[in-house]
């Protein structure tokens, strides 16, 4: 039943607990919870991974409800990690920052530093000799022996 179904080309709604018989099948689950319906947009086996379903009793998710709202309570250790991955995503965040101002001031500073070259290269060049220099060192009153 399962091959003939594989190669039928149209749609199919298919209603069954049998992972077994799904896996392969489907490729949109419609999960009803709480009187909602969410699309997931992958096979059953994905869906089940997602959701942690054959460990539900270990996982770190604990539904709640709290004003008609379904919160999602983590466990302390869980917390832990997940502010400790929080404070190293925004610390990564920070560096790609300053990293991204160091190079715009390296670049700032590269393109000054090609302007006041070809500026200086049309200034002329004095060549000064050294009994030029030892001339202007007398008349200011210094005595280089």
């Amino acid at each position: 039943m399962k091959d003939a179904l594989i190669s039928y080309e149209g749609t199919m709604l298919l209603v069954s607990h049998d992972r077994d018989f799904l896996d392969g099948l489907s490729n949109k689950i419609w999960e009803i919870q709480d009187g909602k319906i969410r699309t997931h947009y992958f096979g059953v086996n994905e869906f089940l991974e997602r959701i942690n379903f054959d460990d539900m009793s270990s996982s770190i998710v604990t539904p709640i409800k709290k004003e008609n709202k379904v919160n999602l309570q983590l466990k302390k250790e869980d917390k832990f990690l997940v502010k400790k991955l929080e404070n190293q995503v925004k610390k990564l965040e920070r560096d790609i920052e300053s990293i991204e101002n160091n190079s715009r001031k390296t670049d700032e500073l590269e393109a000054t530093q090609f302007l006041i070259q070809k500026s200086t290269n049309k200034l002329p060049r004095f060549y000064i000799t050294s009994e030029q220099t030892k001339c202007c060192n007398e008349r200011m009153g210094r005595s280089y022996s």
